[in-house]
């Protein structure tokens, strides 16, 4: 399916399975559907382009959208987790040692770099557009995967960060922090289970508080993206 960027309707098709088209003579066509965002802009999922990316409506959406399939005792959402995940590296940076051909004055200066701080704030800023789906249907959906790894991979080319998180050490960072938070949200925010998660990670040094308001969580995640992004550009 295809549509239309003059009006959002599907382009007429000769397949008896598909509506009739829009009628408009636009020659540019989105591949699949799309969805309105807060700003107010189109996203298409299977077509992500970097003109439809915002931040306002990633900080929006994030602030928006429950982790866990909603089964966290109490809300808590992917914008606070991200949050979070910049902030444990901040406060746990000396516990991020050196990779694997990484010296420790390598690790040094990169946890000093705002653009690592950013991409952990944006870890997770594709779910904006695909919502927070859930491990056990990621890891068994390919496709769902690889649409997922395209959206976010626009988002880094929007704020320049893709040739950045290509580093292996970078992307050690990130999913060691992510490991952890994980680890953590299971001993303050799940209740007691059947099975053990067998995450492999510690704790973070701080227990995760009551949950925030979406208000507060989008204004956070703003605040801190912009001042990185400050410190990145000077």
């Amino acid at each position: 399916m295809k549509t239309c960027t003059n009006c959002g309707g599907m382009w007429r098709s000769d397949s008896m399975l598909m509506a009739p088209g829009c009628g408009c003579e636009s020659t540019d066509l989105r591949v699949g559907d799309w969805m309105q965002t807060y700003t107010g802009k189109a996203f298409w999922i299977l077509d992500p382009r970097p003109e439809d990316v915002c931040i306002e409506d990633i900080a929006h959406h994030l602030a928006a959208i429950g982790r866990f399939n909603g089964a966290s005792k109490v809300f808590y959402s992917v914008g606070q987790h991200s949050l979070n995940v910049a902030n444990i590296v901040g406060l746990q940076a000396v516990r991020f040692g050196t990779g694997e051909g990484t010296t420790l004055t390598e690790t040094s200066a990169l946890l000093r770099d705002s653009r690592l701080y950013v991409a952990l704030l944006m870890h997770d800023a594709h779910e904006a557009y695909t919502q927070d789906i859930i491990r056990p249907h990621k890891n068994n959906l390919p496709q769902i995967k690889q649409i997922c790894e395209d959206v976010q991979n626009v988002i880094w080319q929007v704020f320049g960060l893709l040739d950045f998180v290509q580093s292996v050490e970078v992307q050690e960072i990130i999913r060691t922090a992510d490991a952890r938070m994980l680890a953590t949200e299971r001993r303050d925010l799940m209740a007691p289970g059947k099975f053990e998660w067998h995450l492999g990670e510690p704790y973070a040094d701080f227990h995760i508080k009551p949950s925030k308001s979406i208000a507060d969580v989008e204004s956070a995640f703003l605040k801190l993206f912009e001042g990185l992004m400050r410190d990145i550009v000077r």
